[in-house]
């Protein structure tokens, strides 16, 4: 189940990719921002909402889940902590942008791809990480994680 929705995921987003591309679609944030998409709000207080749910959903649902945890799974969860804590809390009031605003369909999506992004990370890290080594190298064999059990 997990691989049919990181496949539908995928779907979704090259649709996406191809509809923007074809239809010469250009996204209404930053120079291109208009207030034809809709309601407008803040593009500071925009990227900090838009980015919560990554930093938030991937660390609890990484932890909540069952799998055991090792080195390697909080290593990931450090790199994504510091990683989504920058994008969330401290990029988007470093922004040199005076009353620039963006359209609140953005916002919407972003939190649509960031909830999604972070579930599906989470919820591996958490559910479904039994040998993250030999997953993520994409072993089947022993001699791809030789080493790597052997040390275990």
């Amino acid at each position: 189940m997990f691989e049919l929705i990181n496949y539908i995921w995928i779907t979704i987003a090259i649709t996406t990719f191809m509809v923007l591309v074809i239809f010469k679609i250009k996204a209404p944030y930053g120079r291109h921002s208009n207030n034809k998409w809709g309601v407008m709000i803040s593009n500071k207080w925009g990227w900090f909402v838009m980015e919560l749910p990554a930093f938030l959903l991937m660390p609890i649902i990484t932890l909540t889940g069952p799998s055991e945890k090792n080195e390697l799974t909080y290593l990931l969860l450090v790199l994504w902590g510091l990683h989504y804590f920058n994008r969330t809390f401290i990029f988007p009031f470093k922004l040199k942008t005076k009353n620039k605003k963006m359209p609140l369909l953005i916002v919407v999506s972003a939190i649509l791809f960031n909830s999604v992004n972070g579930f599906l990370n989470g919820y591996y890290l958490g559910y479904l990480n039994t040998d993250i080594i030999c997953n993520i190298i994409k072993c089947n064999d022993w001699s791809c994680c030789l080493f790597y059990r052997n040390v275990h």
